[in-house]
């Protein structure tokens, strides 16, 4: 249970639970957590997004990628 207590001199408290305190706190790191993963997606995405436009251009342009553009191992 959570307990808002307004007092005159304006300096409001609230109160609640350890069990409430708790589960916000838990709350609080898996969302945090999830900004993390979703960030790390969303970089993914532009450099996906970016090794295909650099494909799509030499295959566009009809020249010959490097083996290090065409994402080759080095043999040699």
């Amino acid at each position: 249970m959570v307990q808002i207590i307004d007092s005159d001199n304006s300096n409001n408290e609230v109160t609640m639970s350890r069990e409430v305190f708790d589960k916000m706190s838990q709350l609080i790191d898996t969302v945090c957590s999830q900004q993390g993963t979703i960030a790390d997606q969303q970089k993914l995405i532009v450099e996906q997004q970016q090794t295909i436009g650099r494909l799509t251009t030499s295959v566009e342009s009809g020249g010959v990628r490097s083996a290090e553009d065409a994402g080759c191992a080095d043999v040699g």
